[in-house]
């Protein structure tokens, strides 16, 4: 059921984060800059959920902290249907914007948690959790300009509480794990592996890409290219679909080369795919940028986690998801600022994209400096000890 809740998720999520950047600019008149800072101020407050998310869920269940957070996920995004459908104000708009970007990114630590504790295979746990996360990343989208198109922007954050309340049911029969204490000499004991430091560094330059799916792509494809919000909606549909499609095999290709070379070929990708987006005139040209960086993610996002694992002990997972999901959420809150600059500041297309892709460059030199060695040592003997006859 982890991988239904985490789709229900990430269908409402995305069906409003995509267009949120055209509601503020095209209905509110906010500039795409402080547009940028908006996300950047929700993707630092949604770090520090993430951390808080991680604990409480190591202390009290982790199925209990998302129940509790998806019913506050609910509550925010009426109140946000309430604002941008009767008040029109940017100001209480954008401060509860942050308010549910926090909410909903703090949903990943209890979900990740769950996954951990509850697989024997975490890489291919977290692959069936990402497959069910971009089914909603598939159809989100394209509810969600499919809703733009017919009623309106304040209906999205309408749709945003029904799938919270579809969520709540379903979480309901998700069982409370908890980890067990463990006794790996190898892992920090009752503090953060420093490794973590570096590993984060990596997933936060990596994410400020991803970031510029909130202010660079939308307002880029639509203001550069005239590319409509259905049309956006289809390019983020191709995204879900290529996870739902290529994730398994690229799982078992990940299985056998090995995290550290999936987590690196999937950063390369990633950033390749969206620098390319600078030379897309079309929407079909936008699909197949789309579709090299969906396949980076296949490689990178499950890899990411699955070292995050590798590198952890049980009784701390929460704890280290949620510091590592709090990396993430600093790079997709930094992406959309520098996004937002480079649109401001440039008017050439590799200009912009020159500047909102270069740091998936350092995130990889970063990985292959500092971790790569060490996650591959780590890998061999985590094999070996299973390996070892009972």
């Amino acid at each position: 059921m982890l991988p239904v809740s985490s789709s229900l998720a990430g269908m409402g999520f995305s069906s409003t984060w995509v267009f949120t950047s055209l509601y503020m600019h095209d209905a509110l008149s906010i500039s795409y800059l402080f547009a940028g800072l908006v996300f950047t101020v929700s993707g630092l407050s949604a770090a520090m959920s993430q951390v808080l998310a991680g604990r409480l869920g190591d202390r009290f269940g982790h199925r209990n902290v998302l129940l509790a957070l998806i019913g506050l996920s609910g509550v925010a995004y009426f109140l946000i249907f309430y604002v941008s459908y009767f008040l029109h104000s940017p100001l209480v708009f954008s401060i509860l914007f942050v308010v549910n970007i926090s909410i909903n990114s703090a949903i990943l630590s209890p979900l990740n948690s769950l996954v951990s504790l509850s697989s024997s295979s975490s890489l291919k746990g977290f692959s069936y959790l990402r497959m069910g996360n971009n089914v909603g990343w598939g159809f989100g989208p394209v509810i969600g300009g499919t809703i733009v198109s017919l009623y309106g922007y304040p209906y999205l954050y309408l749709f945003g509480v029904a799938m919270n309340v579809a969520n709540a049911f379903v979480a309901l029969s998700i069982l409370n794990v908890r980890g067990r204490t463990t006794r790996n000499p190898v892992k920090a004991r009752g503090r953060i592996n420093p490794l973590f430091f570096y590993l984060g560094m990596s997933a936060l330059l990596l994410f400020m890409i991803q970031g510029q799916e909130s202010v660079t792509l939308p307002n880029f494809a639509g203001s550069f290219r005239d590319i409509t919000a259905f049309g956006l909606g289809i390019i983020f549909f191709v995204n879900g679909l290529c996870v739902i499609l290529l994730q398994v095999p690229i799982t078992r290709i990940t299985s056998r080369i090995g995290l550290s070379k999936g987590y690196t070929i999937g950063i390369a990708l990633f950033t390749i795919g969206f620098f390319t987006m600078a030379f897309d005139y079309n929407l079909l040209e936008f699909v197949i940028s789309m579709v090299v960086a969906t396949i980076g993610e296949n490689f990178g996002f499950p890899a990411g986690n699955a070292i995050v694992t590798t590198l952890s002990r049980n009784e701390n997972i929460g704890h280290h998801m949620g510091v590592f999901n709090a990396f993430i959420s600093m790079g997709r809150s930094m992406g959309p600022v520098v996004g937002g600059t480079a649109l401001t500041l440039f008017a050439s297309p590799v200009k912009i994209w020159s500047l909102a892709t270069v740091s998936g460059v350092v995130a990889i030199l970063i990985y292959m400096i500092k971790l790569s060695r060490i996650v591959n040592a780590e890998e061999k003997q985590a094999s070996e000890t299973v390996d070892l006859p009972s």
